[in-house]
């Protein structure tokens, strides 16, 4: 309007030349056209990034103008894990895969979060155990044990804490015990020679 072009016949004119295939893009309402152009780049950007990091942010994909980046990136890279704040690489598990086997096998600990770039939430952690089978099988097995959202300990490990608490509370309580025995049989000795004196009167 404000180079005074009429309206309609415009809008009827970009939808005649994008159809013809002359102006290459995409048309969103009335208003919004992309150029193809813009949609190669935008998708060669997301591409390269998710192939180097394995993770893409959605907030990201906001700031280039993608208006629903889970979608985009589902049909762009199919077969990821939908977080809730970014989209990754099935792949990605590996690392935390790794790292679990190799706390089980030395009797440590690790945390999950440890192995990822991206800020995880804690359904975040969970999505990604229940998409790993191999994380998944571990902990069902009891090899490892998540006391935490991402902090998994190896099963030895609880095991052995539990048998160094349950040797100090056995001598903990042997300990009371042997304490209590001299008091009782003082108690006991007082109570006799009490008795003993009221039957003499």
């Amino acid at each position: 309007k404000s180079h005074g072009f009429n309206e309609a016949l415009f809008h009827e004119a970009v939808r005649d030349l994008h159809a013809s295939g002359r102006i290459p893009g995409t048309i969103q309402g009335k208003n919004s056209f992309t150029p193809a152009v813009h949609l190669s780049l935008q998708a060669a950007a997301v591409g390269d990034l998710f192939k180097q990091n394995g993770v893409v942010e959605y907030a990201a994909l906001s700031r280039m103008g993608v208006s629903d980046p889970l979608r985009y990136l589902q049909a762009e890279h199919p077969g990821g894990l939908a977080l809730s704040s970014c989209y990754m690489a099935k792949e990605m598990a590996a690392t935390a895969e790794g790292e679990l086997e190799e706390a089980c096998r030395s009797g440590s600990a690790c945390d999950l979060r440890a192995s990822f770039v991206a800020a995880l939430t804690d359904d975040d952690i969970d999505a990604i155990v229940s998409a790993s089978p191999a994380i998944s099988a571990t902990i069902s097995a009891g090899r490892a044990i998540r006391l935490g959202s991402g902090l998994c300990v190896s099963g030895a490990l609880v095991q052995e804490c539990l048998s160094v608490v349950q040797d100090f509370a056995k001598a903990t309580a042997a300990e009371a015990a042997q304490k209590t025995e001299p008091s009782q049989k003082a108690a006991a000795t007082a109570k006799g020679k009490s008795g003993g004196g009221g039957g003499g009167g």
